[in-house]
């Protein structure tokens, strides 16, 4: 992801995460000039006057509490950390695409609006249960970290993303509604796991080191991440 940052101040602090660099607002600096896309805000008395155009990432970090209503347009994914600003559905700005609950998030799932398609968890706190998910979010991604049972999917999810999550995955494990599963790149679990209902595997270079007999005799499509371009390519299977 590119990063433009050549008219950030020297004072102005960085953070690297989710192989993004965020520029940290701090208190009183004006940002509005800057050629920023991702900022992260921590718990401050005062928000910036002006967020600059150029921001599409916005990371609101452990602590942060006051209403999201500042949020620009122009923000598509929201990162939000342990906050204790109490959401409600009409938090989330409907320009918000993609909603990463980070470490330690610990607020029911009920303030997400139907605008939001991907979802992304890593290990947060909050429990959650068959009805957390909201039924218009298509992507689910559980990331690094996630350590709770994956009887909370709704039927609706038919596209799976698994990083390296702490939970030990069963052949139960897996909602018979999901089509396709994708094993990101720090995943490091066996496969013997996934169910005859996926229809389609995507791989990234997992850790887990992978042998004969290790993809699921039922899979009958198997696509492959290809380092140089990123790109998948099928290997039909039957």
């Amino acid at each position: 992801s590119y990063l433009e940052i050549l008219d950030i101040p020297l004072d102005l602090k960085t953070l690297k995460f989710n192989n993004l660099e965020f520029t940290i607002y701090e208190e009183g600096c004006d940002i509005s000039h800057l050629k920023i896309r991702n900022l992260a805000i921590g718990p401050i008395g005062c928000l910036p006057k002006n967020i600059p155009a150029t921001v599409t990432h916005l990371y609101l970090r452990d602590g942060f509490n006051q209403p999201l209503n500042f949020i620009p347009p122009t923000v598509q994914t929201l990162y939000l950390g342990n906050i204790k600003y109490q959401l409600t559905p009409d938090s989330i700005p409907a320009k918000v695409l993609d909603l990463n609950l980070l470490h330690g998030f610990n607020q029911p799932l009920n303030f997400i609006p139907p605008t939001v398609k991907f979802l992304k968890l890593h290990n947060i706190k909050y429990q959650l249960t068959p009805d957390s998910i909201p039924a218009t979010v298509l992507f689910l991604y559980l990331l690094d970290g996630f350590n709770q049972s994956l009887n909370f999917i709704p039927p609706t999810i038919q596209c799976l993303y698994l990083d390296n999550i702490k939970y030990q995955l069963t052949p139960d494990s897996i909602p018979a509604t999901v089509t396709d599963l994708y094993l990101l790149g720090g995943f490091n679990q066996p496969l013997n796991f996934i169910p005859p209902t996926v229809k389609y595997l995507y791989l990234q270079n997992i850790k887990y080191q992978l042998k004969p007999g290790s993809i699921p005799n039922h899979l009958k499509n198997l696509l492959r991440n290809s380092k140089q371009n990123g790109r998948y390519s099928v290997n039909k299977l039957k």
